[in-house]
């Protein structure tokens, strides 16, 4: 006998579920403690680099060779079959395995919900949040939580509440991953509704579960959205990104599908996937950050991550409330799994249909009879919030008295009394932030067509930097200038359109809405809007407001 290594085995072969079924092995290795350890890898990396990547797993959790041990164990690995097979899924939330019957719920810490006795299913242990993702009791969230949805005047803390179960019925009934972002003044509770949100299913610590900073990357961002499937993902304060970036977050979160990427040998990688409920949090709001950091603002931030502005709550709430809550950090992990078993026990898993039906219904009645699409949109997450809060009621996990349905109606309102909501209405969006745009260009940048007198008399001719031009009539912008000036939210054609309907327009040739002569300036094709409307005038004309569904704008 030669020594080779310490005392190895693989018990059983794994099957990615959703990596289309590719196969890895579960092998057991004694660490250098004595005690057995587990690790887990692809058989499509036993032929790559001599199998380094493995070797370096194997001595990471404490194998111990001799000479050439560690390929004496590499070449057990290829020849290895168990007979026991064990199916992975690399991330939490519903998955419809061909195996079984219903779809199944695996949790943020490996349990599966739903699965039938025996059923050899679990999560990859790469996806699996540290064990101390649970603690205490159900019935020690159940008090904590019953503070701070009882709390006078904090709806904003109801709404964290539901939304910690609001991802387990989005993910469910296939709706896009859309959320909430809580906006205003500091200290105001904004964390911590999202520490409710969370400890349904994990520690409401920052950084240990859900609840995670936006101090991080977009590619990141990614990794944490697919490890919140079927749950809540909680991004806590926008000050750490800066406004363009956090538009292209709210565009990839919201599309639940990560980047493509290629692999070392240009064959396309496991695309990251999603399907959660959002919550964001910052002193402003989407709109004030993405615009201030010189991005633009569009209609689709606005309907996929609505703002709720939380500057009018109760920020004098007693410190026995505070304490009472405080104690989500001991109860904690145990509230979501419960939700979903009670799912399951409804049979909703089997025929999610009546469930839809049931959000879309509340999100119709929240729009309002006479929204658009982009607002019954906007109004979805809250439809869901109102879902989840009602039905977290009747599974006896929120209390009774719970005002679910006047918090969601409140977060509705504040929605549609913010400027983030004036997205909803790009026509209105337009020519208001073509006003804002003519107005601090003008006598800058945006010049008269009547030449000024120099010191001698003479007429001053300054077209330099000029972007538009303006007389008693009219203001000029070019055609290449039109969208920038609409805030890059609409085609030329669309924004031209708009103001041709509105009566905007000064003038315009015959067959075209630009004219191709700028009276003293020359030859150059541009779009005459009324200066009556736009710019500075002596004639001043009433402001276009839009109603919108609980605020003036």
């Amino acid at each position: 006998w030669l020594p080779v290594a310490s005392p190895f085995g693989v018990p059983a072969r794994v099957r990615h579920a959703d990596q289309a079924n590719a196969y890895g092995l579960r092998m057991t290795v004694q660490d250098m403690d004595g005690r057995p350890r587990a690790v887990e890898f692809d058989r499509a990396s036993l032929p790559r680099m001599a199998a380094a990547e493995i070797r370096a797993q194997l001595f990471a959790v404490g194998l111990r060779t001799e000479t050439d041990g560690e390929m004496v164990a590499v070449q057990a690995l290829k020849a290895a079959n168990p007979s026991r097979e064990i199916i992975l899924v690399s991330r939490p939330g519903w998955h419809c395995i061909p195996e079984l019957s219903d779809p199944v719920f695996v949790t943020p810490e490996g349990d599966v919900i739903g699965a039938p006795a025996g059923c050899m299913l679990e999560l990859a242990a790469a996806a699996r949040l540290p064990g101390f993702a649970r603690a205490g009791s159900l019935d020690g969230w159940r008090a904590a939580v019953a503070a701070a949805v009882l709390a006078t005047n904090c709806p904003h803390w109801i709404l964290g509440a539901a939304a910690g179960f609001a991802g387990s019925i989005l993910a469910l009934i296939g709706l896009d991953t859309c959320g909430i972002n809580l906006s205003g003044l500091s200290t105001s509770g904004k964390t911590l509704a999202q520490k409710l949100a969370v400890s349904a299913w994990t520690s409401p610590r920052i950084g240990v579960g859900l609840l995670q900073s936006l101090r991080t990357t977009e590619n990141a961002v990614e990794s944490l959205a697919q490890a919140s499937t079927g749950t809540v993902l909680a991004l806590d304060e926008m000050a750490h990104v800066d406004g363009q970036t956090l538009g292209r977050l709210i565009y990839s979160i919201a599309s639940g599908l990560g980047k493509a990427r290629l692999t070392s040998h240009a064959t396309p990688r496991q695309r990251y996937s999603w399907a959660t409920f959002g919550i964001l949090s910052g002193e402003c709001s989407l709109e004030e950050k993405v615009r201030g950091d010189g991005g633009n603002w569009l209609a689709g931030m606005a309907v996929r991550f609505p703002d709720v502005d939380v500057t009018d709550v109760n920020r004098a709430v007693p410190q026995a409330t505070l304490d009472a809550m405080a104690a989500i950090d001991e109860h904690c992990g145990h509230a979501g799994p419960a939700f979903v078993q009670s799912l399951v026990t409804h049979a909703y898993h089997r025929n999610p249909e009546p469930l839809r039906q049931i959000v879309l219904k509340a999100t119709h009645k929240i729009a309002g009879e006479r929204a658009d699409s982009a607002g019954i949109r906007a109004a979805t997450p809250f439809g869901l919030l109102l879902t989840a809060g009602e039905l977290a009621k009747a599974f006896r996990l929120l209390p009774a008295e719970t005002k679910v349905g006047e918090a969601v109606q409140w977060g509705w309102q504040r929605f549609g009394a913010s400027s983030d909501a004036l997205a909803l209405d790009p026509a209105a969006q337009v020519v208001a932030t073509l006003r804002t745009w003519i107005a601090e260009r003008w006598g800058v940048t945006i010049k008269p067509t009547e030449p000024g007198l120099d010191c001698f008399g003479a007429a001053r001719v300054n077209n330099r930097e000029s972007v538009g031009w303006y007389d008693d009539d009219a203001v000029y912008l070019p055609t290449r200038r039109i969208r920038e000036a609409g805030g890059s939210a609409l085609k030329e054609q669309e924004i031209a359109r708009i103001l041709d309907e509105r009566g905007l327009l000064a003038a315009h040739e015959r067959g075209r809405l630009t004219v191709r002569y700028v009276p003293k300036v020359g030859h150059v094709q541009c779009y005459a809007l009324r200066r009556a409307a736009f710019g500075r005038s002596d004639r001043e004309e009433e402001p276009e407001f839009t109603v919108y569904q609980g605020g003036r704008q």
